[in-house]
């Protein structure tokens, strides 16, 4: 990460508050051995005493707070901090050169949920029965879905005793995107009330790089000096260019028409939410 900027940033980008508050609780504890160490002690001395004090909890008010903080893994029982653990945050600390790379070095790892699609059996035994316009719940497709899995394992006894649970199955149906869990289940309008709307960042088109019709027409026209005729503007998809159309589809220089429909005229009458990118 030292090596490669960018990869440090998003590393630190990607750490939630949690993981941030961990990572600072770990290196006010390092901070406190360092100076411990320039107070005469030895590391090894320093961190037994931070250990031994924060399991007793008669460190200082701030020192025990972060003490209780830097453990990412909470038990009942568990008070203060290891003493292999402060070792290693410590090792850790001195060897990196900025605060943003303790940063990232010290917080701790975020366990990731399992996704459906890290289930062999997912899609492939449970989902069949899931998918289908009857609308079958979860329960209902769980219960076709033990069948399938007792009868495909009846001589396997380790894949019989390894059924998924319905619980376990039921935390995967939620898992899995809303417009693909209905997929199957539902058709037509009703299928397409879930399709995702993604807004696309238009800051990224070049002025004039793409006019669109709002279904009636385009109010823009041109008068050219040959003819009295009112001009709309339009496009030449395959040669990404703009240039004025008549309502007829015939260009303006030339006198011909344009082979193969390339040329696309944003004038009455224009097809529904029409648009045209010209991309460079």
């Amino acid at each position: 990460m030292r090596q490669c900027p960018a990869l440090l940033e998003r590393k630190v980008q990607a750490l939630n508050d949690q993981q941030k508050q961990i990572a600072d609780a770990r290196m006010v504890l390092a901070q406190e051995v360092i100076r411990l160490q320039q107070a005469g002690m030895t590391r090894i001395a320093a961190v037994t005493f931070i250990v031994d004090e924060s399991k007793a909890g008669t460190l200082p008010e701030a020192l025990q707070r972060a003490a209780t903080r830097a453990n990412a893994k909470k038990g009942r029982t568990r008070q203060g901090v290891g003493k292999s653990s402060l070792q290693e945050w410590v090792s850790l600390y001195l060897s990196a050169e900025r605060p943003q790379e303790r940063l990232a070095i010290l917080a701790p790892g975020q366990p990731k949920k399992q996704r459906p699609e890290d289930m062999t059996w997912f899609y492939t035994l449970f989902w069949p029965h899931y998918a289908r316009p009857c609308g079958l719940t979860v329960l209902e497709a769980y219960r076709a879905f033990q069948a399938d899995w007792q009868g495909k394992y009846h001589d396997q006894p380790a894949m019989l005793a390894a059924l998924p649970t319905y619980d376990k199955v039921n935390r995967m149906v939620k898992r899995v995107a809303p417009h693909r869990r209905v997929k199957g289940r539902v058709t037509g309008s009703a299928l397409k009330a879930y399709q995702v709307y993604q807004q696309r960042d238009w800051a990224q088109m070049p002025v004039n790089g793409c006019w669109i019709a709002d279904g009636k027409s385009l109010n823009m026209k041109s008068g050219p000096s040959d003819t009295r005729a009112a001009l709309y503007p339009g496009a030449d998809v395959g040669a990404r260019r703009a240039h004025p159309l008549s309502g007829g589809l015939e260009p303006v220089t030339g006198g011909k028409r344009h082979r193969g429909g390339r040329c696309v005229a944003l004038c009455h009458p224009a097809p529904r939410q029409a648009a045209v990118c010209l991309l460079r």
